[in-house]
């Protein structure tokens, strides 16, 4: 099960359940970060990856700006929110999400850890001057003529 919650600093004491994943930054200030979790994870691999998977796509289609990702594991929280963000522990990397026409798709991967049995991370833009937003409908069970696009946990030597 995978869920996403988007922390807003414009509603620091709430938190907005996904299957939605956004980002924001205006200038140097984050002002949207996505906590996202799946769980549980059961088959006893030992390493899991978390990874996101974008399809062909236009210029523009869900993100604008400067668009570096950096993703990192966090503590578990139930209800985490701007206010009570989660604890990050280890950056597992960073990856930039296309603005560009994408013609094929692509399967980012980020490093691999112990699979554990609910696995939380951050996302946040990184802080080079500028600002940027990703904004995205996590697809990857696939609705009826959706290409898949989102965050998933590859387990096993992916």
């Amino acid at each position: 099960m995978f869920n996403p919650r988007a922390l807003d600093s414009n509603n620091p004491h709430n938190h907005f359940p996904g299957p939605r994943f956004a980002v924001n930054r205006e200038g140097d200030d984050q002002k949207v970060k996505s906590v996202i979790t799946f769980q549980p994870l059961m088959n006893r691999e030992k390493t899991c990856t978390v990874a996101i998977k974008i399809p062909a796509m236009l210029e523009g289609q869900y993100a604008h700006g400067l668009t570096t990702m950096e993703v990192w594991t966090v503590d578990r929280s139930e209800t985490p929110t701007w206010d009570n963000q989660p604890h990050k522990d280890q950056s597992v990397g960073k990856a930039t999400f296309p603005t560009w026409e994408v013609q094929q798709g692509w399967l980012q991967r980020f490093m691999p850890l112990d699979c554990e049995e609910q696995m939380s991370y951050m996302v946040e833009l990184s802080y080079p001057k500028g600002g940027g937003n990703i904004i995205l409908w996590n697809q990857l069970m696939g609705k009826q003529g959706a290409p898949p696009i989102g965050w998933r946990i590859l387990q096993g030597g992916c």
